[in-house]
C-alpha cells in the first residue's frame, strides 16, 4: 500500500528552512557591515589622531611644561576662570608640585604668557583639524597624568588623573596610540596619545592627548543599519511569498 505524502507538511519544512536561512543571512549582513564600518572609523581616524598628537609632542619643550606645572597657582590667580575641582586627587599646592614633578628651568617668559602661547596654539591645531573635543598636554609621572595645558577655555593646570592604558602603552613603546572607541556618560570617543620630551634626570615627560567624539559618525552608522535593515525585510518578504508557492 502507497504511503500518503501530506504535501502541506512538506511545504512548511521547506518554507521553514529557507526563512529561516534567509534571517540568519540578513542579522549576518547587518552585523558585520555595521562592525566594518566601526573598524574603518577607528582606523582611519586612530592614525589620524595618533599624527596630530606626535606632532604636538614634538613641538612642546618639557621646560616649559615643568615650569608652568610649578607655576599653576600663579596661573590660576592670574585668570580666575573655572577650573576643575572635583578631579581623582584635587589640586595641589606648589610644594607639592615639587615634589612631583621636579625642577625647572628659568623662563624668559611670565609662567601665565608662556601658558596662553601654548593653549594658543592647541587651540589653532584644533580648529586646523577640525576636532571638535578637547587637545590636553600633560605631565607623566609614574602611573599618573598631571594636567599642564588645555584648547579648552578652562584651567585645570595642576590637576592629577590616573594614566590610562593606552597612555602607559605608548610611554612603554615611545610611539602614539589610540584608544579604540569608548563611552563615557558624554558620548563616544576616540583618543589617541604620543609621549614627548623629557625632563634631564627625572623619570618625568610630555604626554598629549588628544580627545575625538565620534557621536556623530555613530549615528550616521545606526541609520545606514536601519536602511540595510529594511531592504533586508523588504527580500525577506519578497522571498517568503515565493518560497510559499514554488
Amino acid at each position: 500500500m502507497a504511503k500518503i505524502i501530506n504535501k502541506g507538511s512538506i511545504k512548511f519544512k521547506i518554507l521553514s528552512v529557507v526563512l529561516f536561512s534567509l534571517f540568519l543571512l540578513t542579522f549576518a549582513l547587518g552585523y558585520f557591515s555595521f562592525q566594518f564600518s566601526k573598524n574603518r572609523i577607528v582606523m582611519m581616524l586612530g592614525d589620524s589622531l595618533k599624527g596630530i598628537s606626535a606632532a604636538i609632542a614634538g613641538l612642546t619643550s618639557a621646560e616649559d611644561v615643568s615650569f608652568i606645572l610649578q607655576n599653576a597657582e600663579v596661573i590660576k590667580r592670574s585668570a580666575p576662570a573655572t577650573y576643575d575641582r572635583n578631579n581623582d586627587a584635587g589640586l595641589i599646592s606648589p610644594r607639592r608640585l615639587d615634589e612631583n614633578i621636579g625642577s625647572s628651568r628659568p623662563s624668559a617668559e611670565g609662567p601665565k604668557a608662556l601658558y596662553d602661547k601654548y593653549c594658543s596654539l592647541l587651540s589653532d591645531i584644533k580648529k586646523i583639524n577640525k576636532i571638535d573635543s578637547s587637545i590636553n598636554i600633560y605631565m607623566a609621572s609614574g602611573n599618573r597624568l598631571w594636567m599642564t595645558l588645555t584648547s579648552e577655555p578652562a584651567y585645570l593646570v595642576g590637576a592629577s588623573y590616573i594614566m590610562r592604558p593606552e597612555a602607559g602603552e605608548a610611554l612603554a613603546s615611545n610611539s602614539a596610540r589610540t584608544t579604540g572607541i569608548y563611552k563615557d556618560k558624554d558620548g563616544s570617543w576616540i583618543s589617541a596619545y604620543a609621549p614627548g620630551g623629557k625632563l634631564p634626570l627625572q623619570d618625568k615627560r610630555i604626554m598629549v592627548e588628544v580627545n575625538y567624539s565620534i557621536d556623530s559618525y555613530i549615528r550616521i552608522l545606526r541609520s545606514e543599519l536601519g536602511i540595510i535593515t529594511i531592504i533586508c525585510v523588504v527580500g525577506f518578504i519578497i522571498v517568503a511569498f515565493i518560497s510559499y508557492h514554488l
